[in-house]
């Protein structure tokens, strides 16, 4: 397959839709059109890290398709990208005016929240994520996050559990078996704390990459040595040799 197309042709057929456009502003397809090549364009120099030219041609695009859910997205990625935090929130707000429903905009509000320390405010919005899909994992991920930071371990254990449920379908499912794992084997509570399931999943974890290992690899076998220690293995190979 070739290259993907380059900022000098997105630019080239701007330019063309534009001419179209003035001539009729009221033909929807050209209207489209047009929103679509500046979203591309958009993408092309956020990859550049061009982030305030980026935010000019979502702008553009959005006078064209103001209610477009895809490039508010866009818009809001690339407003948190420039750390302005208001106007990424607001923008997700925005899409939940025109789509109540979204759950990326629900996700997305509730991360921010999250991260402003309004983690009663956050998990409303992963929890209204679940009423619209009871079976998205992300959401529950979500929940076990704050809940564990919060440390409200309990909350986290059950929520995580809830993610795992979908592991075979969920591309995420790594870090809420870390997570899980972890808090099963480091947690005080003894009503918690749970040793062997730790371990299976630390196990799941690490054992299960054939080829190029993942980045969080090492985080795995950390936690895999903490299962270890939370069933006393260490300690039992640590001791003195049998004679």
């Amino acid at each position: 397959p070739g290259a993907g197309p380059n900022r000098e042709a997105v630019d080239k057929v701007i330019d063309l839709l534009g001419v179209v456009y003035e001539q009729d502003p009221e033909y929807p397809q050209v209207q489209n059109l047009l929103a679509t090549s500046r979203r591309l364009n958009a993408a092309l120099m956020k990859s550049e890290q061009r982030y305030a030219a980026a935010e000019e041609q979502l702008l553009l695009a959005l006078e064209l398709n103001p209610e477009s859910v895809e490039l508010l997205l866009e818009m809001a990625n690339v407003y948190l990208i420039q750390g302005q935090i208001e106007k990424a929130e607001s923008t997700l707000r925005q899409i939940l005016d025109i789509d109540p429903k979204s759950i990326n905009a629900h996700i997305g509000i509730g991360n921010l929240l999250a991260d402003q320390g309004r983690t009663d405010e956050a998990l409303q919005e992963y929890e209204a994520v679940l009423a619209i899909d009871p079976d998205y994992p992300g959401a529950y991920y979500q929940i076990g996050f704050t809940h564990q930071n919060l440390g409200n371990f309990k909350q986290a254990v059950e929520a995580y559990r809830s993610a795992l449920k979908y592991r075979d379908t969920w591309d995420g499912w790594h870090i809420a078996a870390n997570n899980l794992a972890w808090i099963l084997a480091t947690v005080n509570d003894p009503t918690l704390r749970d040793g062997q399931e730790a371990l299976n999943w630390a196990n799941d974890l690490v054992n299960g990459f054939t080829e190029e290992l993942p980045p969080d690899y090492i985080e795995y076998l950390d936690t895999q040595a903490a299962a270890f220690a939370a069933l006393g293995v260490l300690a039992l190979l640590s001791g003195p040799a049998a004679v």
